[in-house]
């Protein structure tokens, strides 16, 4: 059935005044977007520093990669530390009373547990501070696909400082799918940016001994978007931590071990007591 002169007439107006309302919204949504040289931006807020130098700031994502069993997860629990302290040896927190959203890939939910009943008694706190400023999750069970949408919903809702992706290579159903994880990366910042907090993703190395690349092309995205590279070595009964790229400063090293009791310690003294015996 033809339309009437009238009916294709609307048609015609309707479709005049569609396409100038989704000309409007973008160009709205480009102008928000757009950065001009005044007024000048607030700077970015630090959340997390070593020696006062800005290591972690809001709006930002970050990369703590090693090798396996290279102290990635003790670079973790030292920020925690900080963040609930206020300070822990060289790591100091700018902002008070953070909150911590940590999301864990790899472990059951005992060993999950652990990480919050470790922190606990690493700065005694108490059981209703932890809960209210870390909100750990242990999701290896959850559906892959769900994952990053789970993510995205909790910052939405909790509104975190800072988001702690232990097995980010889990979000993906393969970390070498190019068009996967450009998409996920992309998730990523738009979540950081949105909600103005900061994200750190824990990833492997590849496997050979002199290849100290992020595993994957997920890695390699990783390494190129984030803020700062941050690197566990483990050497000599001590953990090193260094950035090996920044964008800003780079972070100056530091030291971690463990004492006898199995907890974690500033391990910088003893680095220098270290050389310094070495040059004597």
């Amino acid at each position: 059935k033809e339309k009437s002169p009238i009916d294709a007439g609307r048609a015609i107006l309707d479709k005049v005044m569609n396409q100038h309302n989704e000309d409007t919204k973008r160009i709205a949504e480009l102008v928000a977007m757009r950065i001009k040289s005044n007024p000048l931006l607030p700077l970015a807020k630090t959340i997390l520093s070593v020696d006062d130098v800005s290591v972690i700031e809001a709006g930002d994502a970050y990369l703590v990669k090693g090798k396996p069993k290279s102290g990635k997860s003790s670079v973790i629990k030292a920020f925690i530390c900080a963040i609930v302290l206020g300070q822990w040896g060289r790591v100091k927190a700018f902002i008070k009373n953070l909150k911590v959203l940590y999301s864990d890939t790899e472990q059951k939910p005992q060993d999950c547990q652990s990480i919050l009943l470790y922190v606990k008694k690493m700065t005694g706190c108490t059981d209703e501070y932890l809960d209210e400023h870390i909100m750990l999750f242990s999701v290896r069970k959850r559906e892959r696909n769900l994952l990053t949408d789970d993510l995205a919903f909790l910052v939405k809702n909790w509104k975190p400082n800072l988001i702690v992706l232990d097995g980010v290579a889990d979000f993906v159903n393969s970390f070498n799918d190019e068009v996967e994880c450009s998409s996920f990366v992309h998730s990523l910042l738009c979540i950081v940016e949105e909600n103005e907090c900061a994200l750190i993703g824990l990833i492997h190395e590849n496997k050979a001994a002199d290849d100290f690349n992020a595993k994957g092309h997920l890695g390699s995205l990783l390494q190129q978007k984030s803020a700062l590279i941050i690197e566990a070595i483990s050497t000599g009964g001590l953990i090193k931590v260094t950035s090996s790229s920044a964008r800003h400063k780079s972070m100056p090293d530091w030291y971690l071990m463990y004492d006898e009791e199995g907890m974690l310690q500033d391990g910088s003294e003893l680095f220098s007591n270290l050389v310094s015996a070495r040059t004597q």
